[in-house]
């Protein structure tokens, strides 16, 4: 899985609108967007905001175990 894929399902498991992802790292729509659909590369940065704001934890884990199978 790569990092579009992981934000997506990050804001997916959270239940998030973009706009609301938006609101809480501080990172345009059209930003977010470009790097869920893989037109954008997450830069470090980007990724380490995500990853911080969103922590992986077991549930979160166990969501991505379900979807995978």
């Amino acid at each position: 899985m790569d990092f579009s894929d992981y934000l997506r399902k990050t804001r997916f498991f959270y239940g998030l609108t973009l706009r609301q992802l938006s609101e809480r790292i501080d990172y345009s729509i059209g930003h977010i967007n470009d790097v869920e659909n893989k037109r954008k590369t997450a830069s470090d940065k980007f990724k380490a905001t995500v990853r911080r704001e969103f922590p992986r934890n077991e549930a979160f884990d166990r969501f991505l175990y379900e979807e995978a199978y």
